[in-house]
Formats: C-alpha cells, sequence, structure tokens
C-alpha cells in the first residue's frame, strides 16, 4: 500500500519538547531557582527532598529533569550544576529510559499500595547511577494515606536517594509534607523574558512573525512557557507573515482594538455604537461569555491604568494598547470602574445559565453606560407634550434625605443571597433597590447593601450629611473602628491574617472617604420601619435563588391582569380593573398605581390584599407600593418591566383575562370604558360603607 504520510511525519518533535531546557542556565524567568540549585549542587548539599510548586509550564518538570542529569551526568567524577547531555546518563534520563530516574503521574497512582512499593525500591542502591531519583508530578493527587506513608521515607531516606515533589496546587500537599521538603515557588514568567525566548525559537525554526504578535502569544500564555511554545507551534503553520490578527482569529479570544473600541462606545454613552460593536464580534463567531470575560479584564487594566499610571508590568496587554488605556482614563471614575466590574460578574452568571446569551451580553453592555440620564435624550425621540397633572407629594423626588437604611440577608450562610438600601426623605420614601448573589454569605450581603447606599449618594451628587443605619455590628465595627487598623497593617488583621471581604471593604472605605457619611446601629427585628422595610426587600432577593428567571420580558399589563385574578376580595378586584396599573416590577419590588388621590387613600389599606396576590402568583414575598399615576404612559398600562420576571419552578396554568364579575361583560376583547364621573363617586361611596361596616343592597 502507498504511505500516506511522509516517511519522517512521526519524526516531528513538538516545539516544547525541542526547546525544553537542558541546563539550569536554560531556564526561562527562573533565575532565582537556577542558581540555588546550582549552587546546592555545586557544594555537594543535595536536600533528600524537594518540593517543586508554581503554575503550569513554568519548568517544574523540566528542573526536575535537569537536577537528575546534574546529579548523575559522568562528564565527570562529581555532580555538576552543567550537565552535558550527551554521555550515557544524560541521554537516557531525556529519553525517559533511565533505570534509576523514575517519573510517576500522582494522578494515576494515587493509592497507598503505589507509595509502598515506591518506598520499598527505594531501599536499594542505584543500578548504574551515582542517585536514584523518584519525580513524583501532581503529587496533590495522592490521598492522605499515601502522604502518610511517605512521611518516614522523605524524613529519613536511603543514602543516594532523592525526591523531587512537584505540584500545581500547594494547598493540598499536606503541612508535614511540606515541612520535609525544601520548597521553591516558581513564578509566571514576564513578558519580557518569554517574548526574548519566542524570538529565539522563531529564528532558529524560520518562523516570519511580528514582534507584536509575539507579544501578543507571550500574553495570551498568561505565564506559562509550555503553552507559548505550543501556540507558535501552530502558528508556524500558517503561510506568510503571522499577524496578531491572525493569533486573535486562532485562539477565538476577543482583540484588544475591538475592546478599546468597545470601551470608548461605553464611555460616551451611545447605545447604538455598543450594540453595532457587539455585533460584529459576534458576527465574528465570538462566543458571549469569552467577549464578557475579556471585557472584565479590560476594565481591571483600565483600573490599573487609572489609579498606576507607570505600573505597566501588572497588566498584561501590548504596550500599544496601554497607551490607549491611558488615554481613556479621563472619561472614568474609580466608582465606576469599580461598579462596572461588579455587574460583570453578576452578569456573567446570567449569560452562563441563559439559552439567549447573545440577547444578554447586548442587554449587559448598554447596562454598563455610565450615566443612563445623559443618554436618555437620544434613545427616546421627542413626542409632543402632553399636559399633565403636576405630581402629588407622595411622588415629587426631594433633594432632602432624612436617613438611609441598608440590610442583607443569606440563606444557608453561605448560600444564595440579597442586599437592599431604602433612601427616606422628609416625605417618605425616596427610592429602595437590592440585588441578588447566588452564592455569597450574610457579611457580604451586609457590606454590598451598604456600598450600594453609598453608590446612589455618588450617583446623585448628594454631598450632605446623611445618617447610615444596619442592624450589622460587623459593618459598624468595620468601618468606625476596625478599618484603620487593617490598612495600617497593608490590610491584615491582628492576628497577621488577611482581612476577610477586603474587595468589599476596600470599595466601601473609597465610597466613605467621599461622602459624609454619620453611621448608626439599629437593632433588627424590633419593629423599625426602615429596617423592617430593607430586611424585606434583602430577603425577597435572597429567595430568587429557589425560583426559575425567565429571559423573555413582559408588558405591566399581562402581568397585572395575573395578579388581579388571585386578587381579593372581588370588590377591590372590580375596582383595580378599572383604575389600577402596574407601573413597574423588578421582580421584588411592585409599583402600583392608582388613578387618582381619592382611590389612592382608600386603597391604602388593601397593600397586604395586593401583596398576598403578587406572593400567590409568583411563589414568594413582593413589596408592593402605591402611588398615584400620572404620565399618559403610566395610565395605558403599556410599559415593560425590563428585569426579568420571576414565576415559581411549577409554572402556573394560564390566566384569563378577568372581568368583572357583575355584570359579565360578553366581548372580553373589547376594552372597558372609563367610568362617568357619577359612576366613579358611587362606586367610591360603596366602598366607603363597605369599610365602616354597611351592608350594601
Amino acid at each position: 500500500m502507498p504511505l500516506l504520510y511522509p516517511l519522517n511525519a512521526m519524526s516531528y518533535e513538538p516545539l516544547h519538547h525541542k526547546y525544553r531546557p537542558q541546563t539550569f542556565a536554560e531556564l526561562v524567568g527562573q533565575e532565582a531557582i537556577a542558581t540555588t540549585l546550582a549552587n546546592a549542587i555545586t557544594l555537594a548539599r543535595i536536600a533528600p527532598a524537594y518540593l517543586f510548586t508554581g503554575p503550569r509550564g513554568t519548568g517544574k518538570t523540566s528542573s526536575a529533569r535537569i537536577l537528575a542529569k546534574s546529579l548523575n551526568c559522568v562528564s565527570g567524577t562529581q555532580p555538576t550544576p552543567q550537565p552535558c547531555g550527551k554521555c550515557e546518563m544524560c541521554m537516557a534520563i531525556a529519553r525517559g529510559s533511565a533505570l534509576d530516574v523514575i517519573e510517576i503521574d500522582a494522578a494515576s497512582n494515587t493509592g497507598v499500595d503505589n507509595i509502598r512499593e515506591i518506598i520499598e525500591r527505594a531501599q536499594f542502591s542505584p543500578l548504574k547511577y551515582r542517585y536514584k531519583v523518584y519525580v513524583i508530578d501532581e503529587c496533590h493527587m495522592l490521598s492522605t494515606a499515601a502522604f502518610n506513608a511517605l512521611l518516614k521515607t522523605l524524613e529519613e531516606p536511603p543514602p543516594s536517594v532523592v525526591f523531587v515533589l512537584a505540584t500545581t496546587d500547594p494547598q493540598k500537599v499536606l503541612p508535614t509534607i511540606i515541612s520535609r521538603c525544601q520548597r521553591f515557588d516558581y513564578r509566571r514568567i514576564s513578558i519580557g523574558a518569554m517574548v526574548t525566548h519566542l524570538e529565539k525559537i522563531a529564528r532558529e525554526e524560520k518562523i516570519e512573525i511580528s514582534t507584536e504578535a509575539i507579544t501578543l502569544v507571550a500574553q495570551l500564555a498568561n505565564g506559562g512557557l509550555r503553552d507559548a511554545q505550543s501556540l507558535l507551534d501552530q502558528l508556524s503553520l500558517f503561510s506568510g507573515e503571522i499577524t496578531s490578527e491572525r493569533i486573535w482569529d486562532l485562539v477565538g479570544a476577543t482583540p484588544e482594538q475591538d475592546l478599546i473600541d468597545l470601551l470608548q462606545a461605553i464611555a460616551t454613552g451611545t447605545p447604538v455604537s455598543i450594540l453595532q460593536k457587539c455585533r460584529e464580534l459576534l458576527n465574528r463567531g465570538l462566543e458571549p461569555l469569552i467577549v464578557l470575560q475579556n471585557l472584565a479584564s479590560f476594565y481591571l487594566n483600565l483600573l490599573i491604568a487609572k489609579t498606576g499610571p507607570q505600573q505597566l508590568e501588572l497588566v498584561t496587554v501590548t504596550p500599544q494598547t496601554w497607551q490607549k488605556l491611558l488615554e481613556l482614563t479621563p472619561q472614568w471614575s474609580v466608582a465606576e470602574i469599580l461598579k462596572a466590574q461588579q455587574y460583570l460578574k453578576q452578569s456573567e452568571i446570567q449569560i452562563k445559565n441563559t439559552t439567549q446569551p447573545y440577547l444578554w451580553l447586548e442587554a449587559t453592555l448598554l447596562g454598563l453606560i455610565p450615566k443612563v440620564e445623559a443618554v436618555i435624550p437620544s434613545i427616546i425621540p421627542e413626542t409632543p407634550k402632553v399636559e399633565v397633572a403636576p405630581p402629588t407629594p407622595s411622588t415629587t423626588t426631594e433633594k432632602s434625605i432624612k436617613a438611609i437604611y441598608t440590610d442583607g440577608s443569606c440563606l444557608g450562610n453561605p448560600g444564595p443571597g440579597g442586599w437592599a438600601y431604602v433612601v427616606y426623605s422628609p416625605q417618605g420614601v425616596l427610592a429602595e433597590s437590592g440585588g441578588h448573589e447566588h452564592n455569597t454569605t450574610n457579611q457580604r450581603m451586609e457590606l454590598s447593601g451598604a456600598i450600594a447606599a453609598l453608590d446612589y449618594l455618588e450617583q446623585t451628587e448628594y454631598k450632605d450629611p446623611v445618617i447610615l443605619y444596619t442592624d450589622s455590628e460587623y459593618v459598624i465595627k468595620g468601618i468606625t473602628q476596625w478599618i484603620n487598623g487593617w490598612k495600617k497593617n497593608n490590610w491584615q488583621t491582628s492576628a497577621k491574617k488577611p482581612v476577610v471581604n477586603q474587595d468589599l471593604w476596600q470599595r466601601l472605605d473609597l465610597l466613605n472617604s467621599q461622602l459624609n457619611v454619620t453611621w448608626e446601629h439599629v437593632r433588627g427585628h424590633q419593629g423599625n420601619e426602615g429596617n423592617e422595610r430593607a430586611d424585606e426587600i434583602a430577603r425577597s432577593y435572597a429567595s430568587q435563588n429557589s425560583t426559575s428567571v425567565k429571559a423573555e420580558s413582559y408588558s405591566n399589563s399581562e402581568t397585572w391582569q395575573k395578579i388581579l385574578q388571585n386578587l381579593e376580595p372581588p370588590t377591590t378586584r372590580a375596582l383595580l380593573i378599572q383604575q389600577g396599573v402596574l407601573i413597574n416590577f423588578d421582580g421584588a419590588i411592585a409599583r402600583v398605581g392608582i388613578s387618582s388621590e381619592k382611590l389612592l387613600k382608600l386603597h391604602k389599606g388593601k397593600i397586604a390584599n395586593l401583596e398576598a396576590a403578587f406572593s400567590q402568583t409568583f411563589g414568594r414575598s413582593i413589596k408592593v407600593t402605591l402611588e398615584v399615576a400620572n404620565t399618559e404612559q403610566e395610565k395605558k398600562n403599556d410599559l415593560v418591566s425590563f428585569s426579568p420576571v420571576i414565576e415559581p419552578k411549577t409554572p402556573p396554568q394560564a390566566l384569563p383575562v378577568v372581568e368583572p364579575k357583575n355584570p359579565p361583560q360578553p366581548s372580553p376583547v373589547v376594552e372597558p370604558k372609563t367610568p362617568t364621573e357619577k359612576q366613579l363617586q358611587q362606586a367610591i361611596d360603596n366602598l366607603v360603607k363597605q369599610f365602616k361596616g354597611v351592608i350594601i343592597p
């Protein structure tokens, strides 16, 4: 039969094998470790056991083989830090056929029996070499029993036996094992060192690649030289010069220039530009989750550029991209960048679990616009002015803030959680909001509620003194007593341990330093209106974990019809069919509008009935507020609640459109006519009589 491939096809050697370091001097980016091991061999101070830890592709296994060669090279009479690589011993170790150098994959040999076999063999002298070397790769995969069996041998090994343990996860190695080894921590290889090494390989292999493209390869390798060599090996299959564009297409990541353009569109607050750029990326085959993760990484780089313009070594971007990030920084505040990072973190869960990732990526990008108020006129076309009655005092936005209440809730700790804040003006509730996290703790939710409240003050540019109440002693003591000590100790506790929830404390401290906030403690569940309200909203958001979220949005009128079906008593239902509307519903708080101030006063006592109807419909607690529907859009009841509608896991049966029971309407398609003033007054009088206990004939 004819051969289907060239005779030399099987002799091909990948670049990461071909250019594996053969001496300690050839180790890339690990100069300190190479010098220490070389000196140990020169001074004949060989430890019985070594532990090499660090990320993948940083030289751990290569160092173990170099150590074995150095101990057994026969080019001299003693171990040498510069093995020749040509003698029988060196070549056998390089091929993996040396009898006295045994490499073991701990992932496949995890049991105590495997380790006992090694211990028994270690008792015998080397067959041909000076030292018998055991290299146990990924040693963290060994069982606890296997580790314990190895303890005595590591502490008092037989003469001429050296153990080398390599792992990417040292936290899983028993402390008793670590204490018996000389530990060497391999760091990620710097971009500069990696670029120099890759340029040398490209010259040797005659690969046409630009310096910018090599820098990009080093950046994408994320500190792992083996990954960089493998990627360069793939790129060498291209014909012609290798450019950055070809690299981005091969790896499927978002190009840096596209991320810069996306950041510029977000900064300018132009929704059309954001959507156009997003569609361009998706049409090129990029996955929505990859785009979101790459953008989150870019926000981190933007934060570093904002706070440390000289710290280029902290980022993994090309110098050209770094300069563009520096040019973008004046358009962003630190608080906006931190808020965007938190928003992207929460959105990642949604995109991972949704069946419409493209839709949610676009919605997420639009939500990153720093100041939505500034772009609303460009989104909504001008409409003829409609004369509307002036808003009532209960709906007028007041600049004066009386107090803020925050709270957090967690189901399980850790588990699903929610946070909330309620802002009070002298006239009543001015604003309230909340949020949900899938897997969190109660302390993080308490902190998140306080951070969100301070974010609200900053966004509204409120600089007057304000009192913030919370029932969390952890938050109160942390912000008023502990935080100064943490900062002096470089964010460590008095016990020299890292501060728990450091990311949230740093953000809270930054916001608190820019505002005039007095922190007060309030006892929880003691009947305080503000605290109870914040607690209820937080618990409502926390309970979202037990529900399923539908990706599509519903009009308020559709949601309102479902609520009316479950609303009792019938007289309240009949009146709200004619005079009630759902203004907004975000999954936790429902704003119900009433057509007049007079009816609003009558229905204040019916909030519990409405909350019961919402709870029955959606299977969880919902907060309801009543107000006068002022604008024409609110009265038409045709707005859309863009936040997803929460429904129980077992969906309710389809609910018919509710019609007044008395008298029945033969044509449900026909919209009910607006009642006359006389009919309305009669309905109000009947309601008043009913509330007073008068029997209506």
